[in-house]
């Protein structure tokens, strides 16, 4: 399984943080694949309604000098024309 965190880059989708931080949509969750950019997506919101979302980027950090993956962070941005607070 692989493990990503949904987030909106700031400055995008209507999310503007004032110290550029991103806003974290959820976090770990479990799939047996990415998806991939211009993929929509959506998952539950803590309100129990499904949230809409295209894919824009995909961003990955290396753990250590094997080359192992550390954390992936799916950027995305709202297309369901919700607010995007959760």
């Amino acid at each position: 399984m692989i493990r990503f965190d949904l987030h909106i880059k700031s400055g995008t989708g209507g999310h503007c943080d004032y110290d550029g931080c991103d806003l974290i949509l959820k976090s770990e969750i479990h799939t047996k694949c990415l998806p991939r950019i211009g993929e929509t997506i959506s998952y539950m919101s803590n309100g129990g309604y499904a949230r809409e979302f295209l894919v824009t980027g995909i961003d990955h950090s290396i753990l250590n000098s094997k080359n192992e993956i550390g954390s992936i962070v799916v950027y995305c941005v709202p297309i369901d024309g919700r607010s995007y607070d959760v």
